[in-house]
């Protein structure tokens, strides 16, 4: 439960979101918890806590580890569509104009 606490702080202080835009990017997260609480119900009883408790922070440490691989930049320099400039050559040719005064 520290990582709905965690997350947001990183999201806004160094990716540099804002509010609205933390808070629908947590949707998933808390989306999970509670799919696994609902899920964690029924699981319990048949397994018992000592193999659902470790099962369960198993899957948090893989989806930690994805979420810190996974590169938040590949939108930003994913290739463009058909006929648009990259975005190096477009900024480019931005640093390459001259004021007109």
């Amino acid at each position: 439960m520290g990582i709905l606490f965690v997350v947001p702080q990183y999201l806004e202080a160094v990716l540099g979101n804002d509010s609205f835009g933390t808070g629908i990017r947590v949707l998933p997260l808390i989306g999970g918890l509670m799919a696994a609480a609902t899920a964690s119900e029924s699981v319990v009883p048949r397994l018992g806590a000592r193999t659902v408790v470790p099962l369960g922070m198993l899957i948090m440490a893989i989806g930690t580890l994805l979420g810190a691989t996974t590169d938040h930049l590949r939108a930003a320099t994913a290739s463009p569509p058909c006929g648009s400039p990259s975005p190096a050559s477009a900024s480019a040719s931005r640093s390459s104009r001259r004021p007109a005064w």
